[in-house]
């Protein structure tokens, strides 16, 4: 990752931007902030897989109608938060942050139909978003279905299987 040392307080605004959009795809920090600039392939993972079961399976018990406090009921479940990362199901539409019953208060979060649709099997979802500055720029050619993310490769997970209806 590149790092900027000369800036000064002469440096004007487009200079850094200049710097910037010449080396946000490797990586930099930002001489104005000192904030990390890049741009991620972030590929859809296991962990992602996992979020979105759980997403699912809870909206499936509780409703479809409102939002899910996700940390909440991850530690309900007392399930490792570090083996779920459902958050970036955002970059391909499958979920979507709402305040739902949460006083206006972001947190909570709902499956879209998208979402629905993809962990239901009927869809394919582009394997990879390219994103930065958390917004998503593009995605890659290649397709994924969620049944590469199989339930055997959850077997440390059994509370999040409970959840489903039969």
């Amino acid at each position: 990752m590149k790092t900027k040392t000369n800036l000064t307080n002469d440096n004007k605004l487009g200079e850094v931007k200049i710097y910037l959009d010449e080396n946000f795809k490797e990586g930099s920090r930002c001489p104005a902030c000192g904030r990390v600039v890049k741009l991620y392939n972030r590929g859809f993972n296991i962990s992602m897989a996992y979020g979105l079961f759980l997403i699912y399976f809870l909206h499936q018990k509780k409703g479809f109608h409102k939002g899910i406090k996700m940390n909440d009921e991850i530690a309900a479940l007392e399930i490792p938060a570090n083996n779920i990362e459902y958050s970036k199901l955002r970059y391909w539409d499958l979920i979507q942050e709402t305040d739902g019953n949460n006083n206006g208060h972001l947190g909570n979060w709902k499956i879209t139909k998208k979402g629905v649709n993809f962990v239901t099997g009927k869809i394919t979802i582009p394997q990879i978003a390219i994103v930065y500055n958390t917004k998503v720029l593009g995605f890659s050619e290649d397709h994924i279905y969620i049944t590469q993310f199989r339930r055997e490769n959850y077997k440390h997970h059994e509370a999040v299987w409970s959840l489903k209806k039969d």
